[in-house]
């Protein structure tokens, strides 16, 4: 018998099967239906680091810092990002969020509207004392071949501004 490798849709489980020219059958859509996390290297599987340190300084001025960071597995992954952030001075100033596999202070792979956004941040003096901003980064999709850290990363015009809480999640979609 002459077997060749094939992908075929099964109607019973509703799912991707792979056949290989071993023999062996693969399921290629292993997803959950019962409330449960994806696994490991499964579409769906999810990571994240999140924290919540309370006006913490954001650094030197138009320095990106890292605020948290993750570790991806090769695949597909679809990243979000988000970071609350206020403003302590008597000027109206920029902040800004960032989704980087470079660590730090780097531009290199920032994309402004895709994997990074800016914002302003009204003034304290003439809002109410200190003026809050929300950053976020709806589902920036990136490709990963080896194992990769991904990096949350802020800056801002004025080092008296403060981030309050920040999240980094990832969700595997192939």
């Amino acid at each position: 018998m002459n077997l060749v490798d094939k992908i075929f849709f099964d109607p019973i489980s509703k799912g991707l099967k792979f056949f290989s020219r071993s023999g062996k059958l693969t399921d290629l859509t292993k997803g959950v239906v019962d409330g449960s996390s994806a696994a490991a290297g499964h579409v769906g599987e999810s990571i994240r680091s999140a924290a919540n340190p309370g006006g913490v300084a954001i650094g030197a001025a138009d320095t990106f810092i890292n605020l948290t960071s993750i570790v991806l597995s090769p695949g597909d992954w679809d990243i979000s990002g988000i970071v609350v952030v206020n403003s302590n001075t008597a000027a109206t100033t920029i902040m800004d969020l960032a989704i980087s596999i470079n660590s730090g202070n780097t531009l290199t792979d920032h994309v402004q509207g895709d994997n990074q956004v800016r914002t302003w941040v009204q003034d304290a003096v003439s809002g109410f004392g200190t003026n809050f901003a929300t950053l976020t980064i709806p589902n920036f999709r990136k490709n990963l071949t080896s194992t990769t850290t991904i990096y949350l990363k802020t800056a801002g015009k004025d080092s008296n501004n403060r981030y309050h809480s920040y999240r980094i999640s990832a969700r595997r979609i192939r």
